[in-house]
């Protein structure tokens, strides 16, 4: 089993390694490109939504008024419309601030093979690199396991956006 789980792990860093490389130079650009574009559809949105909640927000007052809601109903929904509105701003300020990291280079999102580099070459399995590789190894059966490498979801987009499969 150790034997195994060395060599998926060299293959997995290798796989990382080439991908690095292709994504390198106007692919790496590319690369960033297409994720500020699907950071833009997520503000557009979250202000999609956002615009809802202030046109629900702004009709609660008269619906008070009209008697079609109770005092206690508008105080409720309007409390719920403040937190939706809040969560939602905050989370387009988290993606304006990742959509900007990514435009400077300094993406997370792109970091992470750098992080896989490191352990390029590598002949032994030690504690240190299943530490910093392997997020989880599940044991199915005598002959079979499952393997979660930490930016599992890094690689599988990075994967996607060149229109390949994840191996």
């Amino acid at each position: 089993m150790f034997d195994c789980v060395l060599t998926s792990v060299k293959a997995h860093v290798s796989n990382v390694v080439s991908l690095e490389s292709i994504l390198a130079g106007s692919e790496n650009r590319r690369f960033a490109d297409a994720l500020i574009k699907q950071y833009a559809g997520q503000i557009a949105e979250n202000e999609r939504q956002l615009e809802k909640i202030r046109f629900f927000k702004s009709a609660l007052y008269e619906k008070m008024v009209n008697s079609v809601i109770t005092n206690e109903d508008y105080k409720t929904l309007k409390s719920g419309y403040n937190n939706d509105e809040a969560r939602l701003n905050a989370a387009i300020a988290a993606v304006k601030q990742e959509s900007d990291k990514v435009r400077d280079g300094k993406s997370e999102r792109l970091r992470w093979l750098e992080y896989f580099k490191k352990f390029d070459g590598m002949n032994e399995l030690d504690r240190r690199t299943v530490a910093n590789l392997i997020q989880s190894i599940r044991v199915i059966g005598k002959t079979e396991l499952v393997i979660t490498f930490y930016y599992q979801s890094e690689y599988e987009s990075a994967l996607a956006l060149l229109g390949t499969e994840a191996v």
